[in-house]
């Protein structure tokens, strides 16, 4: 009688031809783990890594590496894409955000002290938006108080100038014929505009006023009763 070659052999074991071993198995279970391990691990140290990238001449703060997971721009409403110029415009890599915020507040304020020295309007405001959506401190509250002055400053000569060149138009408008009632209004909108300083709304009292505490009014003592009249005998 021919023997089938297709036939099932088993194991004195119980296993089954080509099944793995008891050693075999937990070396695969072991390595996948390992895998598993080394990955979760991977994410954490890309979650961590953060960088400057210079993008269209703005500093962007990023997160993560460029590979194997890839990097994306960090969503912090305080560390803002920060304008520089093309020079100084250079991508920086950093093992922890700690690092890149301590760089950007640097960064930060380097550029609002050139753009005191330069008095650049547009690097003026740029350097305070960015200084503004920092936290507050000692050194950062006096230059932001120092950038809003010179930026008060400047808007308030460029309101004069706008208001002695609207003045001089008035009058050439006057002498060229134009209509008189378009001249009233026009006075009238630029008398409107040169109104004395009484007109400005005072400043609202500091917290410390408001927190004073009230005098208290001590009511009168009530008056006394009228005593009985007099007894008719």
């Amino acid at each position: 009688m021919s023997r089938n070659p297709s036939a099932l052999r088993f194991d004195p074991s119980g296993r089954f031809p080509g099944q793995p071993s008891d050693g075999r198995r937990r070396v695969l279970v072991l390595g996948a783990g390992a895998v598993l391990v080394a990955l979760a691990g991977a994410s954490v140290a890309n979650s961590q890594h953060a960088s400057l990238r210079c993008i269209e001449g703005r500093l962007v703060p990023h997160v993560g590496r460029l590979l194997p997971l890839g990097d994306m721009p960090l969503d912090d409403a305080e560390l803002r894409p920060l304008e520089v110029p093309p020079g100084e415009c250079e991508d920086e890599s950093f093992e922890s955000r700690s690092e890149l915020r301590e760089r950007y507040r640097e960064l930060a304020l380097g550029r609002a002290d050139a753009a005191l020295a330069d008095e650049d309007p547009s690097a003026l405001e740029t350097s305070l938006e960015a200084l503004e959506a920092l936290p507050d401190d000692e050194v950062l509250g006096p230059r932001t108080r120092q950038l809003n002055q010179v930026l008060l400053e400047r808007h308030v000569e460029q309101a004069r100038e706008s208001y002695e060149e609207a003045r001089r138009r008035l009058q050439l408008a006057r002498e060229a014929g134009v209509d008189e009632e378009v001249l009233r209004a026009a006075e009238q909108t630029l008398d409107g505009l040169s109104a004395p300083a009484s007109a400005v709304p005072p400043a609202p009292p500091s917290p410390e006023a408001s927190e004073a505490p009230q005098a208290v009014r001590i009511p009168d003592p009530p008056a006394p009763a009228p005593g009985p009249g007099p007894r008719s005998l």
